[in-house]
């Protein structure tokens, strides 16, 4: 397995948000987290980047627990994609990207880095993007710049908080067949936040479902949901409907 995460117990001083999770990825599996608003999803998520406090439990990638491991050596396996934030202004895309190899690179980017940096908007098809500003761009445009900037570190495991919850409904396809060709590719590991439940189930290999900072459900989707953890969860009455590619929820 590369991502384990073992009766995990965490949260911000000595309050626990979310105990008793437990989960594991192989190469290339997608996992989302789903549940309403304060259930623990961006909890987990900064638990195994390290910034919110672990009280119990294990997180282990390729076997390696984060706690035997130095800081540096972490942030080489795991990249982290937060929620859209301000866009800084006058930054140059390929600025920010080149930003990924902070955990390899000296005080300053070498010219490897940048190559690099241009490498992985090429493959994801926004080079043109390189000498644009950061504050000039769309949603869509800006999320593909925080992945293409989180692969640079070349991780195991990568962390999406929301990523496509301020965008429209073409950039939101365009980012998640993004996410989905880079797991399958490069073998990594995500791990994503999620509000929107069908897009979840279209494009996750397993589903979390949270409440309350505790697991109500884990498994393969889309066999993990039905009305019933639907109820549980989000505590509305909704139905499940089969398409050619699977399930949906409507409610």
């Amino acid at each position: 397995m590369v991502l384990e995460v073992k009766s995990l117990e965490c949260g911000y001083e000595s309050r626990p948000i979310i105990t008793g999770i437990n989960f594991a990825l192989d190469n290339g599996e997608i996992l989302s987290l789903l549940g309403p608003i304060g259930s623990g999803k961006s909890t987990l998520i900064k638990c195994i980047l390290g910034t919110a406090r672990r009280m119990r439990g294990c997180v282990c990638i390729d076997g390696k627990a984060s706690t035997t491991l130095p800081h540096g050596e972490w942030a080489k396996l795991v990249a982290y994609v937060p929620q859209l934030l301000e866009r800084p202004y006058m930054v140059k895309v390929i600025d920010m990207v080149v930003l990924g190899r902070l955990p390899y690179m000296g005080f300053r980017p070498r010219r490897e880095d940048y190559e690099a940096a241009y490498e992985v908007l090429d493959r994801l098809g926004i080079s043109y993007l390189a000498n644009r500003f950061a504050h000039e761009l769309s949603g869509g445009q800006y999320q593909l710049v925080h992945i293409a900037r989180a692969l640079l570190q070349r991780p195991r495991v990568l962390l999406l908080d929301e990523p496509v919850s301020t965008l429209d409904l073409k950039h939101q396809v365009v980012v998640m067949e993004t996410i989905k060709r880079v797991a399958k590719e490069d073998g990594v590991s995500v791990v994503m936040a999620m509000h929107d439940v069908n897009l979840a189930l279209k494009y996750s290999h397993k589903l979390l479902m949270l409440k309350g900072g505790r697991a109500v459900a884990y498994g393969l989707s889309p066999e993990v949901l039905s009305p019933f953890v639907i109820r549980e969860v989000y505590d509305v009455n909704a139905s499940m409907v089969w398409f050619n590619e699977g399930p949906r929820v409507i409610i």
